[in-house]
């Protein structure tokens, strides 16, 4: 056992017995040994104890019942945004750098659901703050915009003006 669980351990520490975070975080320590013990034996990585025997079954089978409820559940599952740069690439002849696959805007976010929230909050007071596009659609031959008195930001000219 490692010096630092020996210290930790309530049953040899004589400073630790009326100390009750001591004696979770050495259960906890504890616990999460066990599991990298069974994670590894289902893994094939080590060789089976005797004493893990007896707790591989019921925790293997809860492992697997988690994951299968995951799946019939209908949970979809996480991805995140991906380079695909050779792809792109050859499909497109475009520089590979500037490419993302999968990064659609309603999905962007899908994994964080702060951010998205985030973002769907920001673009619900752009709708509702911003002003509505000001437009005149006239002859530029026959009508005098000096007459407004406005400025513009931009002035779109549609061609061919016959």
């Amino acid at each position: 056992m490692p010096s630092f669980l020996s210290s930790l351990n309530p049953r040899t520490s004589t400073t630790m017995t009326n100390n009750p975070d001591k004696t979770f975080l050495y259960e906890v320590i504890k616990a999460r040994k066990r599991k990298r013990e069974v994670e590894r034996v289902e893994a094939g990585l080590d060789v089976v104890s005797p004493d893990l025997v007896q707790r591989v079954e019921p925790l293997s089978k809860g492992k697997r019942n988690e994951k299968q409820e995951k799946k019939e559940g209908g949970r979809k599952e996480r991805r995140t945004v991906r380079n695909d740069y050779s792809q792109n690439c050859v499909n497109t002849g475009y520089r590979p750098q500037n490419y993302i696959r999968d990064s659609s805007v309603l999905e962007r976010f899908e994994e964080y659901p702060k951010l998205q929230t985030l973002t769907t909050l920001k673009n619900s007071l752009v709708r509702h703050r911003s002003t509505p596009p000001m437009y005149l659609h006239c002859d530029l031959r026959t009508f005098p915009l000096h007459t407004l008195k406005t400025r513009f930001d931009v002035i779109l000219i549609d061609p061919p003006l016959e």
